[in-house]
Order: structure tokens, then C-alpha cells, then sequence
């Protein structure tokens, strides 16, 4: 890639981060709970009994992060945690009923967005978008974080 690619795609991507933060916070925002406890509950949900290292993995935040999130949506009712079977030290983290209304109230409300999003897209290409972000989130997931600095 020459300089001028590497700059505009750094542009987009700037973009892109702003926009999809700016999304979820104003689709969450009416349901009382955060931006990042959306993200928590989002997980657990796709991935029941999942323990708290992994869910940090998922995330890319600290164990330490991650418990203080999860603490606080078991107080809330939204999340339970019970003992692993492998290891009676670990949580195996679950959604709860009202964890499972609130996680469908999200979903309902980012699916009619994202609907809404791919409408300005021509339909001839919407495959190609979503194709094109399965290979840029793919990518991301290969190469070492930006703190790493250049190489």
C-alpha cells in the first residue's frame, strides 16, 4: 500500500470507530444500561458458561475490568455465575430471564439499525460489504495491537 492508501484507510477506519461507537451507545442508551455491559451481556449470551478469563479474552480488556462489569450485572440480576464444574474457583457465566429480555430488547432495537444502514447501501453490493468486513475483522484479529508500535 502506498502512503496516500494508508492514509485514507486510516481516515476510514477513524471514521467507522466513531460511527459504530456512536450507534451502540444511542441504540443501548434507553435501556439503562452501559455501553460496555451491553458488550458483556452480547457475550455471555453467545457463549453460555462462558468463565471470566475468557470472557476478557473476547473483550480485549483485564480480568480486573471484566469482574468489576460482571459484578455489577449479577447485582442488577441480568447475569448469574455459577461454580465450573472443571475448576469450583471459576464462574461459569450465564444470562439471566431479565439478562434475556434486556439482551432482545438490544438485539431488536441494532437489527432494525442495521437494517436501516444496509438500506443506503445498493443492494447489489450489501454482500460485498459485509464480505469486505468479515476480511477487515478477520485481519485485525491476526496482527498485534497498535501499542506494540511499528514495525
Amino acid at each position: 500500500m502506498d502512503e496516500k492508501q494508508v492514509t485514507y484507510a486510516r481516515q476510514l477506519l477513524q471514521v467507522l470507530a466513531r460511527r459504530l461507537g456512536c450507534m451502540q451507545k444511542d441504540c443501548i442508551r434507553c435501556y439503562d444500561v452501559t455501553f460496555s455491559h451491553s458488550h458483556v451481556i452480547y457475550e455471555v449470551k453467545r457463549h453460555p458458561g462462558i468463565s471470566l478469563g475468557e470472557l476478557a479474552g473476547l473483550l480485549g480488556l483485564d480480568d480486573s475490568t471484566t469482574s468489576r462489569h460482571v459484578k455489577s450485572l449479577i447485582a442488577q440480576g441480568l447475569l448469574a455465575g455459577t461454580a465450573s464444574e472443571g475448576d469450583r474457583r471459576q464462574l461459569a457465566l450465564q444470562v439471566t430471564g431479565p439478562g434475556q429480555e434486556l439482551y432482545q430488547q438490544i438485539a431488536t432495537t441494532m437489527a432494525a439499525y442495521i437494517r436501516d444502514l444496509f438500506e443506503q447501501v445498493p443492494a447489489e453490493k450489501r454482500s460485498q460489504v459485509i464480505e469486505s468486513l468479515d476480511i477487515i475483522t478477520a485481519a485485525m484479529g491476526k496482527i498485534p495491537t497498535c501499542c506494540s508500535g511499528p514495525r
